[in-house]
């Protein structure tokens, strides 16, 4: 995605543009989700990022598809945050 481009590059307050607006078409998105923690994450926000983690983890564990490797990967990041799933 586009907004994925932009954390990408560093620019992170369009990436977090980006994301939202795909965020309010396909809410539901484990990846979205955690795309937009981690760029909240990276904007010195990490309650939201959490709150971003946490809806991804569980999306993946209600059956959405994610990519591979991907709910791992979303509880690494909220055990280095210090937080339990």
């Amino acid at each position: 995605s586009m907004g994925w481009v932009y954390y990408l590059k560093g620019d992170y307050e369009r990436a977090v543009q980006y994301l939202l607006d795909a965020l309010r078409r396909v809410y539901d998105d484990p990846v979205v989700n955690e795309h937009v923690g981690d760029v909240l994450l990276k904007m010195g926000y990490p309650d939201s990022a959490v709150r971003y983690y946490k809806r991804s983890l569980m999306l993946l564990e209600k059956g959405k598809e994610g990519e591979k490797g991907q709910r791992e990967r979303v509880l690494e990041k909220l055990k280095e945050l210090g937080v339990s799933p």
